[in-house]
């Protein structure tokens, strides 16, 4: 059995699956990301346990910086209570298994070219939900590589649209919004992404996350008369975040 894990701003979410090849997700769970790291990693631990006690894998995407060789996580601004924390040394003392962690917008993008989409040509993925981040996937062969893009593209973009932002610009959370001020926000979304695809010379983006997956019909409409680039959606939804904790696993064994 492997274990996919994502941690995210506002869900922390987990699944198993027997295979990396073709994944069929197993014992499912979903509760709110943990406000201290202590509380959220014993939490983690008890869900893992149920759906297996002893995992060949751990993969984990979390919403933030990780360090460059994968051990460490530098912090976010919505899991700053995370920040430096040993979360790959708890999980492989408790577990006795290999533990792969990576910003969440990478692992859902390796999930996406794994088992979601699985485009034929390099994209740009972007994951909108509490906040907001992206990755570049480059394919050559059976080779995939994904690297996270720059604060520098995305902090502006972030601080009008991401969804703890959009609570604090408007006064009432992502949901509550009426049509009007979603016809702002889509209307900023679709500037961005055509801003951002010009920026890093990409002609295929992919799009998932949590407001993505809530108001795919708004978003789907605002944006299908975009020529270039061309836009999906991820196939995966809410399962992103766990196959791409799956997909760090494969990508990593395939080394």
């Amino acid at each position: 059995m492997y274990i996919g894990i994502d941690i995210g701003g506002s869900n922390t979410r987990v699944a198993g699956s027997l295979s990396l090849e073709n994944v069929a997700l197993i014992g499912k769970s979903v509760v709110p990301s943990a406000k201290t790291f202590e509380e959220g990693i014993l939490k983690i631990s008890e869900i893992v346990k149920v759906i297996c006690g002893n995992p060949e894998g751990i993969g984990i995407g979390i919403a933030g910086d990780v360090s460059g060789d994968g051990r460490e996580f530098i912090g976010s601004t919505n899991l700053s209570a995370w920040a430096n924390k040993p979360i790959i040394k708890t999980m492989e003392r408790e577990f006795g298994c290999s533990v792969y962690l990576e910003n969440d917008a990478v692992a859902q993008s390796f999930g996406e070219a794994c088992y979601g989409l699985r485009p034929d040509k390099n994209f740009l993925y972007l994951v909108w939900g509490t906040g907001l981040g992206g990755a570049l996937v480059t394919q050559k062969g059976k080779e995939i590589k994904s690297l996270k893009v720059g604060r520098s593209y995305l902090d502006g973009w972030e601080k009008k649209l991401g969804g703890k932002n959009i609570e604090g610009r408007f006064g009432k959370k992502a949901k509550d919004l009426n049509e009007e001020e979603w016809t702002v926000i889509l209307s900023e979304f679709r500037r961005s992404i055509q801003d951002l695809s010009g920026e890093l010379n990409v002609d295929c983006v992919v799009i998932g996350g949590g407001i993505v997956n809530r108001q795919k019909k708004r978003t789907s409409g605002t944006l299908e008369n975009i020529s270039s680039p061309t836009i999906l959606f991820s196939e995966l939804g809410e399962n992103a975040g766990v196959c791409g904790g799956l997909a760090l696993i494969r990508v990593n064994a395939d080394k």
